[in-house]
């Protein structure tokens, strides 16, 4: 999803729970002092923590007549598994790690 200046304002024109989203932002943008790449990153960092706080559902692989099926099956399994590695790296790159 890429961002666009006139999708943003009319969301922001016509939804309240966005324009909510983005008064609040700019609210602690000036209250706070905050960089926008520090808002950036504390969003980006909550839509994480709200993904890993999601259960994980279990995959059964079951006989199917769709030859698919199967590929269909890991690739989604990947995508999990993907998830959870992501996290793992963010935590990994803490300033206190010594790196051999």
């Amino acid at each position: 999803m890429s961002f666009k200046l006139s999708n943003a304002d009319h969301r922001y024109a016509n939804d309240p729970t966005y324009r909510t989203i983005v008064d609040l932002l700019k609210s602690m943008i000036l209250k706070l002092e905050l960089a926008p790449s520090e808002v950036r990153e504390a969003a980006m960092l909550a839509c994480v923590q709200v993904e890993m706080s999601r259960p994980i559902s279990p995959i059964v692989l079951r006989e199917s007549e769709d030859p698919d099926a199967f590929v269909r099956a890991i690739e989604f399994a990947r995508g999990q598994v993907m998830r959870e590695f992501v996290v793992d790296d963010i935590h990994d790159k803490s300033p206190t790690r010594s790196d051999p």
